[in-house]
């Protein structure tokens, strides 16, 4: 039985997928695992990861991380084809991912999103 912050992650990713990335997983096999309590993943560095042999997305954050929504599009962006790094080519789909929440009216993750790629821009 999942968690309350668990169902809150999945929800949380079966809307992005829809409003943000609708074109994205259409056979709907990607998932989505928190391993913030996870005890085998504890040291994790990371806070977000893209398994695309997988086809899963981890996250090392508490559900009620600010920055939960705009990790999803990160790591979704990265499963994306051509996306394993922070080159141009994830940049760009960053950018349509924060065009989208924009029309959509997400101000808030269209400016974290922004903002995420600036950190990975020289």
């Amino acid at each position: 039985m999942k968690s309350s912050g668990e169902k809150k992650i999945a929800m949380f990713f079966e809307q992005i997928k829809k409003d943000i990335f609708p074109e994205w997983d259409k056979k709907d096999e990607w998932r989505v695992k928190n391993i913030k309590h996870d005890s085998k993943h504890i040291n994790s560095d990371y806070l977000g990861k893209c398994d695309s042999t997988g086809k899963i997305i981890y996250l090392n954050l508490d559900p009620e991380d600010w920055k939960i929504e705009m990790l999803m599009v990160h790591e979704i962006c990265h499963a994306q084809k051509g996306c394993k790094s922070h080159g141009d080519q994830w940049k760009k789909k960053m950018q349509e991912a924060a065009y989208r929440c924009e029309s959509a009216g997400n101000y808030r993750l269209a400016d974290q999103i922004r903002h995420e790629i600036e950190n990975y821009s020289s």
